[in-house]
């Protein structure tokens, strides 16, 4: 009886491994082809290939997560009216099924996370507003641009008052605060630059110099998140010169961070625990420093200037993770010790008359309630993908007219990585002058 379970247990777990890490390959394997195609800034075929491979990337459960990429990647290829509207797809999404995750709580407790629809991590959900800001901006929709950086704070300070009653909530339960990560993350200073800008375009001058404090506030109280220092060209961005426009030059580089699974397996003396825990873990970027180099295409004369770094998108998204981490392990331990009960049950009925039909039936279960265990208990990895980790800036006051502005992006060495070229920049009066660039390696 003993070598047929084992016999059976064996299929049981071939079969079903065969099928879940085929398909992990299969997704792999289309992800890092779209991969290539970012990396090398051809963003149109990276959406094309999502949408024509959209059901080996993405379940009916991830329909945040495919609108977020696409969205991301529309606004780096120029779309910026279709980015939007995969971007509020994905916001609108988010709400519903952050309400709606409350009702799937049971069957994510029975099964693991993944089962649940994907209402994206903190980070995702407010970091879409200033993408869209971005995308308003560059659709000369300046008002448009102030609604998604107001709902971009809104939504910080709600985060902030969430974490705030989850820690109360933990006092009053006697629970340890070990269950909720520290959170540092409660202003940002990429969300006070751009609306700094737009209210220096409307000629808002309090309201920027605002703004302005905002920005070194961040910097003061947020240093674990911002280790390097003020952008240089701060203080000159609220200075008005005689005859001259202000150029700004924002920069994305790198990608966000992806989740990795830790997995936990450990025996008693006659049970088998597993334990599949998700990890954020940062994505390294080959750009070190960003140079800008701007030339009047009608006088010929050239100015140069060194980016700064303004915001480590990543290390926010890790800050914001790591508010719930330790609460989703503390349920995936609740999980496994409920799984491994009830193989553990089943198995000692199957014992108490080994004769019997039911004996075999039980033992049966039990041999297909561990596979299931060993199956089932898998860490829930869905992230979007395509976030910068990084956002530089820069700027310089010039005379109206048409430049070229080359960005050239460096790596540790001086070697120039990715080589971005605007011609026929239209410096205006009395507007946002705003070149963005972008390189995702």
């Amino acid at each position: 009886m003993q070598g047929k379970k084992l016999r059976i247990t064996f299929l049981f777990f071939s079969f079903f491994a065969l099928l879940f890490f085929s398909s992990c390959v299969t997704n792999r394997n289309f992800f890092n082809q779209v991969d290539s195609h970012v990396g090398r800034g051809d963003y149109q075929t990276a959406v094309s290939m999502i949408e024509k491979n959209e059901d080996n990337l993405y379940t009916k459960k991830d329909l945040v997560l495919k609108s977020l990429d696409k969205g991301l990647l529309l606004h780096y290829g120029g779309d910026y009216k279709t980015s939007n509207k995969e971007l509020a797809y994905a916001e609108e999404k988010m709400f519903e099924y952050f309400s709606k995750s409350i009702s799937q709580s049971v069957q994510s407790f029975i099964i693991n996370d993944a089962v649940i629809d994907y209402a994206g991590d903190p980070y995702e959900d407010i970091y879409s507003n200033l993408f869209m800001a971005l995308n308003y901006i560059a659709l000369n929709e300046m008002d448009k641009a102030l609604v998604e950086i107001r709902r971009f704070d809104t939504k910080q300070k709600n985060l902030r008052l969430n974490y705030a009653q989850a820690q109360n909530k933990a006092n009053q339960n006697s629970l340890s605060d070990a269950y909720f990560g520290e959170m540092s993350f409660h202003n940002s200073a990429l969300a006070r630059y751009l609306s700094m800008l737009l209210y220096r375009a409307e000629g808002n001058v309090d309201a920027a110099e605002i703004d302005l404090r905002y920005i070194k506030t961040a910097f003061r109280d947020q240093s674990q998140l911002y280790p390097f220092s003020l952008p240089s060209s701060l203080d000159d961005e609220l200075i008005k010169l005689p005859g001259l426009e202000r150029l700004n030059v924002l920069c994305f580089t790198g990608l966000a961070p992806i989740k990795t699974e830790e997995v936990i397996r450990f025996y008693t003396s006659d049970t088998y625990y597993k334990l599949a825990l998700p990890l954020m873990f940062k994505r390294p970027s080959r750009v070190v420093f960003i140079g800008v180099e701007i030339e009047n295409e009608d006088t010929g004369e050239k100015h140069q200037f060194r980016l700064d770094p303004l915001e480590s998108i990543d290390s926010i998204a890790y800050d914001t993770f790591r508010q719930k981490q330790d609460l989703l392990y503390f349920k995936a331990i609740a999980r496994s010790i409920a799984k491994s009960m009830t193989t553990n049950v089943l198995d000692a009925a199957s014992r108490v008359d080994q004769n019997s039909d039911a004996s075999g039936i039980l033992g049966l279960l039990s041999i297909v309630s561990l596979v299931s265990n060993e199956l089932t208990e898998v860490a829930d990895l869905r992230t979007s993908r395509y976030f910068p980790a990084k956002a530089s800036v820069g700027g310089i006051h010039l005379a109206p007219g048409r430049y070229t502005v080359q960005i050239q992006y460096k790596d540790a060495w001086g070697g120039t990585i990715w080589l971005e070229t605007i011609q026929g920049f239209d410096l205006k009066k009395n507007t946002i002058n705003l070149v963005e660039g972008i390189c995702l390696q």
